[in-house]
């Protein structure tokens, strides 16, 4: 989606009619990309819901390497050498193989499940002290001393337990990675009423990591997370509702969450919004408001935002004309 909008400004650099038409196309081209990208988990391994910076799950390294375990050795022991001594066929005893274990498949990708909030033994948002114990070996590099403890603390209800467990899989911290077995621990977490467990799962069914790829069930999810005030999963329902646009009104929901996640300060949304006020598209249009939140925006370091804000500030477009400013976010974007 930044991308697209980064080709989009740049063409306008170069072109000196305006074409108003062409441009709300492109804007609304832009709004249609959902950056859900989920490369890594949650920013941040402390016990309590941490959020993240982008719209995937950043990787922030923070915690030292875990020591290598020994190598199990796999090859059969050599048989001596030399002719053995058997014993006669009458004195042979018969031994018989014991049946081979039948072979565990491994798990496939599932059918992602609607949210059901349950009841909880402790409170949503607090950890129990065993959990508390999980994080503090996970931030060691214990690993799976941290499974042993997410899984006892788990077993006594605790939601954020369960989402270290989903953690330690999808990341394959100590033990293999598998992103479906970590999706079903995240949708317990999601169910214990764990947001950062809910916008996790949210990730993987926008995506298809793990679970089958379902934009509705990932929308649940996100509007789930969303309640609890995670402002990420509050900006990607509103990417959803821009890209689907099921009936009329989703382009205003995408709107309001844009809006509220805008008012959080974060900047993608920002752009978006302001986007959204120079087309008139959700909201009436309102070029002054436009300029102002891809300026907030562009301040914050966003370069689509950047870029625009500049031609916006070159343009005197919804801002007082300011080319020494816009040559100076014109530098910025580049």
């Amino acid at each position: 989606m930044a991308t697209m909008r980064h080709q989009t400004a740049a063409q306008k650099t170069n072109v000196r009619r305006s074409r108003p038409a062409a441009a709300c196309m492109a804007r609304a081209a832009r709004l249609s990309a959902l950056v859900l990208s989920a490369v890594a988990v949650v920013t941040s391994l402390a016990p309590a819901a941490a959020l993240a910076e982008t719209s995937s799950w950043s990787t922030r390294a923070t915690t030292p390497p875990s020591k290598p375990r020994a190598a199990v050795p796999t090859t059969k022991p050599a048989k001596p050498k030399g002719r053995q001594r058997t014993q006669p066929d009458a004195k042979r005893k018969r031994t018989t193989r014991a049946p081979a274990a039948p072979a565990k498949k491994s798990p496939q990708a599932t059918k992602a499940r609607k949210p059901t909030v349950s009841g909880t033994p402790t409170k949503p948002g607090t950890v129990s002290a065993l959990a508390q114990d999980a994080y503090t070996a996970f931030d060691l590099g214990k690993y799976l001393t941290a499974l042993r403890m997410a899984r006892q603390a788990a077993a006594a209800g605790d939601a954020q337990a369960h989402t270290l467990i989903g953690r330690i899989y999808a990341g394959g911290h100590g033990v293999p990675r598998n992103d479906v077995i970590a999706g079903r621990w995240y949708a317990r977490a999601a169910r214990l009423g764990d947001k950062q467990a809910a916008f996790a799962y949210g990730v993987m069914a926008a995506t298809g990591k793990g679970v089958i790829k379902n934009l509705k069930i990932a929308a649940d999810y996100f509007r789930l997370a969303a309640r609890s005030g995670h402002v990420l999963a509050t900006y990607n329902l509103a990417l959803i509702y821009a890209r689907t646009r099921s009936d009329k009104n989703d382009i205003k929901r995408a709107a309001l969450l844009f809006d509220r996640a805008a008012q959080a300060g974060h900047a993608p949304a920002q752009y978006d919004l302001g986007t959204l006020y120079a087309l008139g598209s959700g909201v009436e249009r309102d070029v002054k408001k436009a300029a102002h939140w891809i300026g907030r925006a562009a301040r914050a370091g966003h370069p689509p935002a950047q870029l625009e804000f500049a031609i916006m500030l070159w343009r005197g477009r919804g801002v007082g004309k300011d080319r020494k400013q816009a040559v100076g976010f014109f530098q910025k974007a580049a």
